[in-house]
């Protein structure tokens, strides 16, 4: 059974301000993990429980699983962002 996409309302607010190539990119990414939540190159975060990351681009895709109930919640943050 394939994983459901959830984005919470800011993750999907900082979505839309970007560009067209990237949110295509992005979006291709985000669907991948649908059917393959842990896929080549994710790394799951230290005490963090079920969060995991993974690039694409200069964009860091970070990331719940939720296996109770099939669901993949979803951040997006720029790079240059995530550290400031």
């Amino acid at each position: 059974m394939p994983y459901a996409i959830r984005f919470k309302s800011l993750t999907r607010r900082e979505y839309d301000k970007l560009e067209d190539s990237l949110k295509s990119k992005i979006r291709s990414a985000i669907d991948s993990l649908e059917q393959e939540p842990r896929p080549h190159g994710a790394i799951k975060l230290t005490n963090s429980g079920n969060e995991y990351r993974f690039r694409v681009g200069s964009q860091r895709i970070v990331y719940t699983i939720e296996e109770s109930i099939k669901v993949v919640e979803k951040a997006i943050f720029n790079s240059s962002l995530w550290f400031a």
